[in-house]
């Protein structure tokens, strides 16, 4: 039986292996802790509009289905920043278990974070970023990671402030000659 199991074509069993995880992270995720968090909170369905409004100004060439999913899926760490009554930024993560010998390590990793043009370079991004950390690393997340286009200077400048290293340069990552960078925060 296993031997047949392992016959499966490579993309069959990647798919299952994330499918295994994401039901992991939700089982983790649906029961953190909240904290207070201010202006910050989770994404329901009245800010979910604005948050696919500000999805697509910024990343105009990308699909929004997965962000759809993951609001669903990881609705308690899928976070909001509202300002007079309007959400003008989000940062959506997931969580990706791993197994050691002892215990499930947990990770969190930014899918998406981005606030609506008309905020932007005013600290708006630095306080999403803040609070959700404050709440991440109260439930016991060991770190966060991130993916950045590597001529993205704005957030890359903005996740060094907070305390973000790269670890990894992914070549071609966004197109062709179009590098990314890999970053994390050590939470614990």
């Amino acid at each position: 039986m296993l031997f047949k199991f392992l016959k499966l074509p490579f993309n069959v069993l990647k798919s299952l292996r994330r499918y295994v995880e994401e039901i992991i992270g939700y089982s983790i995720s649906n029961k953190f802790i909240k904290i207070y968090k201010g202006n910050v909170t989770t994404v329901d369905k009245a800010s979910l509009n604005d948050v696919l409004k500000i999805f697509n100004q910024n990343f105009p060439n990308r699909s929004e289905k997965k962000l759809i999913r993951y609001s669903q899926l990881f609705q308690n760490i899928f976070y909001v920043l509202q300002y007079n009554g309007k959400s003008v930024g989000y940062c959506s993560y997931y969580i990706q278990p791993t197994l050691s010998l002892r215990r499930i390590r947990k990770f969190a990793v930014i899918f998406s974070i981005a606030v609506d043009f008309n905020f932007s370079r005013k600290g708006f991004g630095e306080a999403l970023l803040r609070e959700s950390i404050k709440e991440l690393k109260a439930n016991n997340i060991e770190s966060i990671w991130l993916f950045v286009n590597a001529e993205n200077n704005a957030a890359i400048g903005l996740y060094k402030k907070i305390g973000f290293e790269t670890i990894d340069i992914i070549e071609n990552m966004y197109g062709k000659g179009k590098s990314g960078y890999k970053m994390r925060l050590l939470l614990n």
